[in-house]
């Protein structure tokens, strides 16, 4: 869920994520909250479950997010490779920003 990889002991009943606790065995030991709140945040019905692709120029405030399917997803990616590798046109156009945390939108 984060770039931390914290030690976790995850408990699944029937076949759903209930709890994540810290691993005692794990270096760190302990788990912050965002890992504590997984089963809540895998499940949220806010969660997007979909590509999506902005449909507006960065600047006006309704950037017009679009649910897209995975093979346009792909054929995107496909097109432009090299665009994940560093910021510029490919993400003022499509929105998409690679890093945990980026705070773009």
């Amino acid at each position: 869920m984060c770039i931390s990889r914290c030690g976790v002991v995850a408990t699944v009943e029937d076949g759903r994520l209930t709890k994540v606790n810290a691993d005692p065995a794990h270096p760190n030991g302990c788990i912050c909250v965002k890992g504590t709140a997984a089963p809540e945040i895998v499940y949220s019905p806010d969660r997007l479950r979909t590509p999506m692709k902005r449909t507006r120029p960065k600047s006006d405030p309704d950037p017009g997010w679009v649910s897209i399917f995975w093979d346009e997803t792909m054929a995107l990616v496909g097109a432009n490779p090299q665009a994940f590798r560093k910021r510029g046109a490919w993400v003022e156009e499509y929105g998409y920003d690679i890093g945990a945390n980026s705070g773009d939108t």
